[in-house]
C-alpha cells in the first residue's frame, strides 16, 4: 500500500514500470519467434511428418485418495508430470457463420494431433532430468509400438 500524495505514486510507480519494460518486451518477442517456429514446423510437416513435439512440466500434486493412511489420515501427494505431445499437422477448414455484417467465410489453418500424458511419481522422488527422460520415452515407445514399459 502506498502512502503519499498521487504524483509521488506515479512517480514511484513509472520508475518500476520502465525497469519492467525491457523485460515485457524480450517476453512478447520470444513468445512470438516461438509461435512463429511452430507455424512453420507444421506447414513443413505437412506432407511428410516426421516431428514430435513434446513438452513436459511438474504441474499440482493430486493427493492420494485413501480408506486408511499410514500416518494419522495425512494425505500422501504425488508429483504430477504433464506431457503434451504434439504430432501430425493436417489442414482444416472452418466455416464461420454469417452474424450480422460480416459475411459468411470459411477459413483454413493447420491443426496438430494431441496427447497428454500424466506421469505420477512418488514424491520422495526428486523432480529431474531423468523422470522427464522416462516419461519421454515411454511416450516414444507408445506412439511407435502401441504399448509403453510401464503398461
Amino acid at each position: 500500500m502506498h502512502v503519499g500524495t498521487a504524483n509521488e505514486f506515479l512517480e514511484e510507480f513509472m520508475d518500476k514500470y520502465k525497469m519492467r519494460l525491457p523485460h515485457f518486451f524480450l517476453d512478447r518477442f520470444i513468445k512470438n519467434n516461438k509461435r512463429i517456429l511452430n507455424d512453420h514446423v507444421q506447414r513443413t510437416e505437412l506432407t511428410n511428418p516426421k516431428t514430435l513435439q513434446s513438452v513436459s512440466d511438474y504441474a499440482a500434486q493430486p493427493t492420494l485418495p485413501r480408506e486408511f493412511t499410514p500416518a494419522c489420515n495425512a494425505k500422501q501427494k504425488m508429483n504430477n508430470c504433464v506431457a503434451l505431445l504434439s504430432f501430425k499437422p493436417h489442414e482444416v477448414n472452418r466455416s464461420i457463420q454469417k452474424r450480422g455484417k460480416r459475411e459468411a467465410q470459411v477459413v483454413s489453418g493447420v491443426r496438430n494431433h494431441c496427447t497428454v500424458v500424466y506421469g505420477i511419481f512418488n514424491p520422495a522422488i526428486k523432480p529431474s532430468a531423468q523422470q522427464y527422460n522416462i516419461q519421454r520415452l515411454d511416450c516414444e515407445m507408445f506412439l511407435k509400438f502401441g504399448f509403453s514399459s510401464g503398461s
